[in-house]
């Protein structure tokens, strides 16, 4: 098997976006109920750690925006992504990741609706948090959040070199063996 030389995978979220794109979105487009339940449910957060999931998240999302016409939620990410562009986005990051001649996949616990907005910005693919709907509606969504490790080790099939440009880097890239995992703010500093 012929493998290509390098991939460069992205995070979005602090890294490329200076924000949690999902909770921004949420709040976007419910700010009431964000509000009300980001901190009714903030001490749940504790429980992220111990079982290697992001609760808070994902009780956020389903009470949030869970039963909402998938139709009506693509529209405001749409309108959510051309309100965040100039206010979030690491232009340095950006400007430098592509202007590099390799390969460009985004990976990112955020929604797949907010994520798939980002493709315009050079990705060959987006790998995020994917969203299911029943009957049109948001029914249940599966969460990448402590699992982008495992899209890697796909990925390390295909290519020598997989360079991981991301703030809060899964441990667990660091056990795969062609693996580079550089943060976001020693390559600014070196553009």
């Amino acid at each position: 098997m012929n493998l290509e030389e390098r991939v460069i995978v992205l995070d979005l979220d602090f890294t490329l976006i200076n924000v949690n794109t999902t909770f921004d979105f949420l709040n976007f487009l419910r700010p009431r109920r964000f509000y009300i339940f980001s901190k009714i449910l903030k001490p749940v957060a504790f429980l992220n750690r111990f079982l290697e999931r992001d609760v808070y998240k994902f009780l956020l999302v389903l009470l949030c925006i869970k039963g909402m016409p998938e139709k009506l939620l693509r529209k405001r990410s749409i309108e959510y992504y051309s309100q965040i562009g100039k206010k979030y986005i690491n232009y340095q990051l950006l400007k430098y990741v592509t202007s590099l001649p390799l390969k460009k996949i985004l990976i990112t616990a955020s929604l797949d609706i907010i994520a798939e907005n980002f493709k315009n910005f050079g990705f060959d693919i987006i790998i995020a948090s994917r969203t299911y709907y029943k009957k049109g509606k948001l029914h249940r969504f599966v969460d990448l959040f402590g699992r982008k490790h495992t899209i890697v080790q796909h990925l390390k099939r295909h290519y020598k070199e997989i360079i991981i440009i991301e703030d809060s880097p899964e441990q667990k890239y660091y056990e795969i063996d062609n693996v580079r995992v550089l943060s976001p703010r020693n390559i600014c500093q070196n553009i």
